[in-house]
């Protein structure tokens, strides 16, 4: 990865501590491999809790940096610019600062109790990204020192790499950032857990979109509210099935789901045979 290739030695592998004391591959080392069926998921939730589910991403099954990498691509997706004409000045605003989460999502796996088989993740919310890991502050340093971006890695081996392929730096500057652009708040440690907090400076077209919809859903008459849910179960009904299951005639089936077409709640994928059906809600 990066142009970097391991010395395929066994000393150069117990030099990274990568073997157990009778010269066995460990627990690192199978994380770092490309037989690793460790899953990293991106949870996005439809709201500020954990209430309503939306969608999970999972990247694993693969060396641990490349699933390291691809969460940071992800996130970096949609950190989508907000631009404003104010007094005929551009004003551009990210959703939030990248620099503060990619940070946190670095500290995350290079800290985290890996050996717990519990892997870090990440989870996005309407007005914040959240990056949970499993592990406290390191016992040897104070508060002060922690907040001051005074290094003391959990996994030396992960931190030594993570500074190889240019993932991280020794400089132990990553607290910082984030205490910086949003606090000591940021941080929040609950038992042998830790979350870092980065909120979003706008709320998401996404959201606003989504809040839109439901709005126009709560309107919805009980015929067309649900259509829409027997849809959602049932992407490839057709009207014959709608119409059969929910007990209603053909041609108020027909005039519902045109409604819920043109309220723009469903969208049809397809030919009208082989197609399928889109509830764009959630």
């Amino acid at each position: 990865m990066k142009g970097l290739h391991a010395n395929n030695s066994r000393n150069y592998f117990k030099s990274k501590g990568l073997f157990t004391a009778d010269n066995k591959f460990n627990y690192m080392s199978f994380l770092l491999s490309d037989q690793s069926n460790v899953s990293i998921k991106v949870v996005r939730f439809n709201g500020k809790d954990k209430a309503s589910f939306s969608e999970r991403t999972e990247y694993g099954s693969k060396c641990l940096f490349y699933s390291v990498d691809e969460v940071i691509n992800a996130i970096k997706a949609i950190n989508v610019t907000k631009i404003e004409i104010i007094d005929g000045h551009r004003k551009e605003t990210p959703l939030f600062d990248f620099d503060s989460f990619r940070e946190a999502w670095i500290n995350a796996c290079m800290h985290n109790h890996w050996i717990d088989e519990l892997p870090p993740a990440v989870f996005i919310f309407d007005d914040r990204i959240e990056v949970f890991s499993y592990g406290n502050k390191p016992f040897n340093l104070s508060d002060e020192q922690f907040y001051s971006g005074v290094s003391s890695p959990i996994n030396k081996t992960f931190s030594e790499m993570f500074v190889s392929l240019r993932f991280s730096e020794q400089s132990g500057h990553g607290v910082p950032i984030i205490v910086e652009k949003y606090g000591r708040e940021a941080f929040s440690f609950k038992g042998e857990t830790l979350t870092v907090t980065i909120p979003f400076n706008y709320i998401p077209d996404y959201v606003v979109g989504r809040r839109a919809r439901e709005t126009i859903i709560d309107k919805l008459t009980i015929n067309q509210k649900n259509i829409l849910y027997f849809i959602k179960d049932n992407p490839k009904a057709t009207q014959v099935d709608m119409s059969r299951e929910l007990s209603l005639s053909i041609q108020g089936v027909k005039k519902a789901v045109l409604r819920l077409q043109e309220l723009d709640l469903l969208e049809r994928i397809g030919s009208k045979k082989d197609g399928m059906w889109k509830v764009k809600v959630y």
